[in-house]
């Protein structure tokens, strides 16, 4: 799963397949940086072809799905969920809370 869109680099080359390559989320300073990674096309990705370029973006505020200061959010819930699946957390209760 990736996104498809054609996007000219600085250099001239059309990326068209981008796909996430890492997210870190900073809860404690409620950011995220995701870095999406480029190659030629889908088939290229497909083909083990390497990336033609990365770029970087960071979110903060409201534009950051881990910003709700609520336990409702569902991607922190989610995350939790991942982490007592974990042998040493199979036994513990989240509490709602960032």
């Amino acid at each position: 799963m990736g996104l498809l869109k054609d996007i000219e680099n600085d250099t001239g080359v059309v990326v068209g397949y981008w796909k996430i390559n890492s997210v870190v989320v900073d809860m404690e300073n409620l950011s995220m940086r995701v870095r999406i990674n480029g190659y030629l096309n889908k088939q290229a990705f497909a083909d083990g072809k390497s990336v033609i370029e990365s770029r970087d973006r960071v979110f903060f505020g409201a534009e950051n799905p881990f910003s709700s200061a609520t336990g409702s959010n569902p991607m922190v819930s989610l995350i939790y969920q991942i982490t007592q699946s974990l042998p040493e957390f199979a036994d513990s209760i989240y509490d709602g809370e960032l």
